[in-house]
């Protein structure tokens, strides 16, 4: 039985790579177990003896009788099969006959994957090893061309978790869900700051699921009522909605208060930049779930902030992380198939959606009506829209967001370094090497910040419902219990007061017997 590795396909100006994913990548690759042919809008991949690809492309390629066959080698020294360890993913470039053709639709995965099951008229050509085994090298002389992100484009995964077991002893979490081995054991201090207890032994389904049960028996209903209907707690509330005056982003917005302090500048040279990770050119996919993430981590960020007059407290660490996804959950923005259910409804629709926006801010709104310390639907909302203005600010915003953290973090008594480990540092070190294309990482950021207030603005795409908490059943059942406790005060008093007259009577009467 022939298995279908996973893979996925990129594209620069001159060539196609296609980017495939194997258990034993290596040990193929050392021992010259691999073929690889190509020609037309044919490629075939084969690994001795189990994996078999082959792909139908939607433009012509350079045959690879052509580039194996070329006695000047000097073609062949340019055309790098890349090798990435850490992720066991090797990357296979081929030639574009015509360069400069853009290929459309190499995202459709199953698009590509060719029907009918005939063999190439000729053996397959083996692949010649090159001295150059770096996966960076080539990803760096890339040039990354202007993305115009489209966020309702369905994203999809494997979920076999069979088959992710091969990959590796544990499943990825962290920043670019690219970590493993950084949390070993479940131990006390790690279980004070994660919800998920051994990220590592649970795929990304099953990470999702037991968030989701777990906020769902977390929720107090008493006191997200008593936050609702209780006079001084609105009045609290309504003074952190309408004071947006000392919202340090407000002053952002002028390109000139938005550049970095001299004090920042200090803080990611001693303690950003000695931390030097080499990140690989990552596709569309995993940088809009990079995105995502990064807005969840804001979310929790915005709201400690809009909570406490704009100042961190002591609890500034848990509420950041308890309110973010990503942070206490491991949670990777990515869809998961129809075929996860929940024994309940609501939770079953917030397995099953696609839209990946929008299931990120159900979540945001979610969490931050079962944990902290205020729980309001407006004031969640009014904290989605300041990191929409953060996002629309651009780059050097969040990067100051991202730093204050990093100290907040670094300094915390909970051992919550970690997550300078898991996830701050790597978007502090991301963003900074992102900043020669700054204009079109704030174009990332801008595209997500209108896309997102598109959908809190539209009662269509998000509203109480779709928190799968019950909130409109359980306002309008308290709305019905104080309406009736209302009817009973008054009813009370008007006893009272016959009960008044009444023993007024009967004492009238008693003096008349007297009389």
């Amino acid at each position: 039985m022939m298995i279908t590795p996973k893979f996925r396909v990129e594209q620069d100006y001159n060539n196609l790579y296609v980017i495939i994913r194997m258990a034993n990548c290596r040990s193929l690759w050392s021992e010259n177990s691999l073929e690889i042919f190509h020609q037309n809008n044919e490629f075939i991949f084969f690994g001795k003896p189990s994996y078999y690809l082959r792909l139908e492309l939607p433009g012509e390629v350079i045959s690879s009788d052509t580039i194996i066959a070329d006695e000047n080698l000097e073609k062949q020294k340019n055309i790098q099969f890349n090798y990435d360890s850490e992720t066991n993913e090797l990357k296979i470039p081929v030639e574009k006959k015509n360069p400069g053709e853009h290929f459309e639709n190499l995202e459709i995965l199953e698009q590509l994957l060719a029907k009918s099951k005939t063999k190439p008229g000729k053996k397959l050509i083996e692949v010649l090893q090159t001295k150059d085994f770096n996966h960076q090298n080539d990803l760096e002389n890339d040039e990354d061309e202007e993305e115009e992100f489209d966020w309702t484009i369905e994203q999809k995964i494997s979920n076999n978790d069979q088959d992710d077991i091969q990959f590796s002893h544990q499943y990825p979490y962290g920043f670019a869900n690219s970590m493993t081995n950084i949390i070993i054991n479940d131990n006390e201090e790690d279980s004070e700051i994660f919800d998920i207890k051994n990220p590592g032994k649970k795929s990304l389904a099953q990470r999702r699921r037991e968030r989701l049960r777990k906020e769902l028996n977390d929720f107090d209903e008493q006191y997200y009522l008593a936050n609702l209907y209780d006079n001084d707690d609105k009045l609290l509330i309504d003074s952190m909605i309408e004071s947006p005056s000392s919202a340090p982003w407000n002053d952002w917005k002028s390109s000139k208060s938005a550049i970095l302090t001299d004090q920042e500048r200090k803080y990611i040279n001693e303690n950003i930049i000695p931390e030097k990770y080499d990140f690989i050119r990552y596709d569309s996919s995993r940088k809009k779930t990079l995105l995502l993430s990064l807005f969840d981590i804001l979310f929790g960020y915005c709201y400690d902030l809009r909570t406490n007059d704009f100042e961190h407290t002591c609890e500034s660490p848990w509420t950041i992380v308890k309110l973010s996804p990503t942070l206490s959950c491991f949670e990777y923005w990515l869809p998961l198939n129809n075929d996860y259910q929940f024994d309940d409804d609501d939770n079953s629709m917030l397995l099953n959606e696609k839209n990946m926006p929008k299931l990120m801010l159900i979540n945001c709104l979610r969490r931050s009506l079962i944990y902290p310390l205020y729980r309001n639907w407006k004031l969640s909302i009014k904290v989605l829209m300041d990191v929409i203005d953060i996002l629309s600010i651009g780059t050097n915003a969040i990067l100051k967001c991202l730093l204050d953290m990093h100290k907040i973090m670094a300094i915390d008594g909970e051992n919550r370094s970690l997550i300078n480990d898991l996830y701050l540092t790597h978007y502090c070190c991301w963003i900074q090497q992102q900043q020669q294309k700054q204009k079109q990482l704030d174009h990332w950021f801008k595209s997500l910040a209108n896309y997102l207030s598109t959908i809190c603005n539209n009662n269509k795409y998000i509203d109480k419902q779709t928190l799968g908490l019950d909130l409109l059943v359980l306002e309008k059942a308290a709305k019905i219990a104080i309406d009736e406790q209302q009817q009973q005060q008054h009813l009370s008093k008007g006893l009272k007061y016959l009960l008044q007259i009444s023993d007024h009577r009967v004492s009238i009467d008693d003096d008349s017997d007297d009389d």
